[in-house]
């Protein structure tokens, strides 16, 4: 296992998200008393139109104003206070125990901790998946961020991973239907496509992380006998390389990249792809101004 020193946030930077919100374009799952107001008819309270007045309609959302102006009917339509849900999963393969002096869980911890306290400030409920067999949640209020930053930097990166499988543990649950948030480096987690079908199958939205090490990606390669780890098994292979391997192995890893990206954007899901050592913060505000979320 790789023990990943814990993630440095400081409560202090909270006060940089208060002006963030999550706008997630997805059906909602439940009905609460969570402050986002989405904009579906309903007995909530937000004015939202008219409409004209049909038969069985409640007689005390009819505007009398607008009777004594046009001599027809018209009802009030409201908005309801919805609750979205928001399932985060967050990759505690062995490969993200690298990524230098930053490691990529730390990066993912940081990220998932900003997101919580803006989903949470918004009145959404909020579930944690990491890649063992438990889901913890629902979350719901600021009060519950304390918690989850306890559980976020409880975990390590160690074994291997599969992200289907996590989706379909939240399936059962029918936590797939809200926003699925991938943080992960995508790298030995299995397939993706699958994963994604199950999610847009029911209508659900997903938001993919990717953090990516220079290492991950050949960057660091150079000629000559080199001694590689498999970041999943921690095998050690003595191999030598030349430049035409160098080159193949990038054009590889960026072929899959590519098609990474489209598993997600073929569904209008939205894909990021950050290193380790980015602003956090910066990223949690792109990730909320593009796609599937917005300011």
């Amino acid at each position: 296992m790789v023990e990943g020193m814990a993630f440095d946030f400081s409560p202090n930077e909270l006060w940089r998200l208060n002006r963030l919100a999550f706008r997630v374009r997805v059906t909602p799952t439940e009905v609460s008393c969570g402050e986002r107001r989405l904009r579906r008819s309903g007995d909530g309270y937000d004015f939202l139109d008219y409409r004209p007045y049909s038969h069985g309609d409640d007689v005390r959302k009819i505007d009398w104003n607008l009777y004594s102006r046009f001599q027809q009917l018209y009802v009030r339509i409201h908005e309801s206070p919805r609750q979205a849900s928001l399932a985060f999963i967050l990759d505690t393969s062995r490969s993200m125990g690298f990524g230098g002096e930053r490691l990529k869980l730390a990066q993912a911890q940081r990220i998932a901790c900003g997101l919580l306290f803006v989903a949470l400030r918004g009145g959404d409920r909020v579930y944690l998946a990491g890649t063992g067999p438990s889901i913890d949640g629902p979350f719901s209020g600021v009060r519950a961020h304390r918690r989850l930053v306890d559980k976020l930097q409880s975990q390590v990166a160690g074994g291997q991973t599969s992200l289907l499988d996590t989706v379909r543990r939240l399936a059962a649950r029918r936590l797939h239907r809200g926003l699925v948030v991938f943080l992960s480096d995508f790298l030995g987690v299995g397939e993706m496509e699958p994963a994604l079908r199950l999610i847009a199958a029911v209508g659900g939205k997903a938001l993919g992380i990717q953090i990516l090490a220079p290492e991950d990606q050949g960057e660091t390669l150079k000629p000559g006998v080199v001694l590689l780890r498999d970041s999943e098994t921690a095998e050690m292979v003595r191999v030598r390389i030349d430049e035409a391997a160098i080159r193949d192995f990038r054009n590889r890893f960026r072929a899959k990249q590519e098609q990474l990206r489209l598993s997600f954007s073929r569904r209008n899901f939205q894909f990021l792809q950050i290193a380790p050592t980015d602003d956090y913060l910066a990223v949690i505000s792109r990730a909320l101004s593009e796609g599937t979320m917005h300011r």
